[in-house]
């Protein structure tokens, strides 16, 4: 079970998600096997239960759970490819009609969407704990006074310094993340996704502390790199 309930949600650990890409490997090149063999039912099964088996994360609000997915079917798509000259009729429909359920565009966009509220929940966590910071990782090393420069800066913030912060967040999601992404067309724009990473950059700058004047530290901090 994945503990959505942990104080830091950046520390909320997702152990089954190798678990289930090994298990996926592992099932493909059985697939294959017992399609080259001729054994064809058992290898449809394990088509069958791959094909489930790469679901079994779907509804996580995390953008590395589709990740996964996506390698996932990857690796189901093979023994799938491998049959087509062996799958009966009935077979073929089953595939079809399971393969017919994956929409990738509007899970990826459903888990951005997710993700803007865990880093709202991440800057709640250091607005709390401010000298937890560096456990959330990819801030600078700088030391001052024995603790690092960025959590004294969270130290000495007001609490409205945190409220920008997390309306930043949440409005760089809208304009630069979703749009990448049109559910309408069934579209994913890399020309959008790079120009996302582009604009992102040049706005939270190549320095916390910029960022941290212009209460984009956390988007420079938390959002992810699409392209």
């Amino acid at each position: 079970n994945i503990h959505y309930d942990d104080e830091d949600p950046a520390a909320i650990l997702l152990p089954h998600l190798s678990v289930v890409k090994r298990l996926t490997q592992v099932l493909a090149l059985r697939a294959c096997a017992e399609l080259a063999l001729g054994k064809t039912d058992p290898a449809f099964e394990d088509a069958e239960l791959l094909l489930r088996l790469t679901n079994a994360c779907k509804d996580e609000p995390f953008f590395i759970s589709q990740l996964v997915r996506m390698a996932q079917l990857a690796l189901a798509l093979q023994p799938v490819a491998e049959g087509m000259n062996q799958w009966s009729e009935p077979q073929l429909r089953s595939l079809q009609a399971q393969l017919a359920g994956y929409d990738f565009c509007a899970d990826a966009r459903r888990v951005l969407s997710a993700e803007r509220f865990s880093g709202s929940e991440i800057i709640n966590y250091v607005h709390r704990s401010p000298d937890k910071l560096n456990q959330i990782g990819g801030i600078s090393s700088s030391q001052q006074s024995g603790m690092n420069l960025e959590a004294v800066l969270m130290i000495v913030a007001p609490s409205g310094w945190f409220d920008f912060e997390q309306l930043n967040y949440s409005r760089m999601t809208d304009e630069y993340l979703l749009p990448i992404i049109d559910l309408t067309n069934r579209r994913i724009s890399p020309r959008l996704a790079h120009q996302a990473d582009e604009c992102i950059a040049k706005l939270t700058g190549p320095s916390s502390a910029g960022s941290y004047s212009r209460h984009l530290f956390f988007c420079r901090l938390l959002l992810p790199g699409v392209s």
